[in-house]
């Protein structure tokens, strides 16, 4: 049962950190969960029921529908991440409502599995794993690339794109990048010393990482 007593921070996914509960429920607020994933019925119930001031905003859809349901007491809607293509902006704009994201929250850790996978196909894992499985050391007959020497073009150097940079560095990778934020000539950053460059994602042998799609220019 909802707790009337205290004003609700409610969570658009099944759980939240155990440390971020705690910390909203020492500041007085209930947090009540949603299923995974919750469709725009059972949102439109939880605000019904909980009357959150706030969504903590994880999984589903935060329409006009959804903010109408929850007014007047909804005023945040924090998104637990940094994209917000699930809540409708206009819509929170229209009704005063103040839209907070978690910019570069998880940078590292999608830059880490950027290079992970990069790593696997660089050398060939996927395959080299199901030939394990069938019992299979291909030591000698199967070739492999070195990470160090390899280009790689990086698609937007934003939170994401610069962190893989500069990991790829560490691995002595060429960096190269295309951001058109970005002036042309040395990537910004510690020990970045690549140009920026259009034809990055042209490069013959060029590993790709898209990071954050950018359109390329007209050629």
């Amino acid at each position: 049962m909802p707790d009337a007593a205290k004003p609700a921070v409610l969570v658009t996914a099944a759980k939240l950190a155990p440390e971020a509960v705690a910390i909203l429920e020492a500041a007085g607020y209930a947090v009540p969960c949603t299923s995974g994933y919750p469709s725009e019925a059972e949102l439109l119930a939880a605000v019904a029921t909980h009357r959150p001031i706030a969504l903590l905003h994880r999984q589903g859809i935060i329409n006009a529908a959804v903010m109408e349901a929850a007014a007047p007491a909804l005023r945040v809607i924090a998104r637990h991440g940094a994209g917000v293509d699930g809540i409708d902006l206009a819509a929170a704009e229209a009704r005063g409502l103040t839209v907070t994201r978690a910019a570069g929250a998880n940078s590292r850790s999608v830059a880490e599995h950027a290079m992970a996978l990069m790593l696997a196909m660089l050398k060939d894992l996927p395959a080299v794993q199901a030939g394990m499985r069938d019992g299979l050391w291909e030591k000698t007959s199967r070739m492999t690339r070195d990470v160090d020497g390899v280009s790689l073009g990086i698609l937007g150097y934003g939170a994401i794109g610069s962190k893989v940079a500069r990991l790829a560095e560490a691995f002595g990778m060429r960096v190269a990048a295309y951001d058109p934020l970005l002036p042309a000539g040395p990537l910004p950053g510690p020990g970045s010393g690549s140009p920026t460059s259009r034809p990055c994602w042209r490069a013959p042998r060029c590993c790709r990482c898209i990071a954050r799609w950018t359109r390329p220019p007209a050629a």
